[in-house]
């Protein structure tokens, strides 16, 4: 059945969860770009990197990685990611967090 979706629904790039070293606890990647684990591996390494650097300690925080909306919540250990398209909506995206 039709689902609804059209060009302008919301589209998610990946789901991450990374542990506090950045390993991946949890991770669902929808795009070709991330077709290998090599290539998710290279990207959690990316994001994880970036978001070191901005700590979001309950509080979500949003920057761009390889032409892609990230956003990021830190909650104890882990840190949730939210991957989309840069012309993704980030209110959207905070929806989906």
């Amino acid at each position: 059945p039709d689902m609804g979706m059209t060009a302008d629904s919301p589209s998610v790039a990946a789901v991450v969860i990374l542990d506090k070293d950045g390993v991946r606890i949890a991770g669902s990647y929808f795009e070709e770009q991330f077709r290998t684990l090599a290539m998710q591996q290279a990207f959690e390494k990316d994001i994880f990197k970036a978001s070191t650097r901005q700590p979001a300690d309950g509080e979500a925080n949003i920057f761009m990685c390889k032409g892609l909306v990230v956003l990021y919540r830190s909650q104890d250990e882990t840190t949730f990611y939210v991957v989309g398209s840069d012309d993704e909506n980030e209110v959207i995206l905070v929806v989906i967090h």
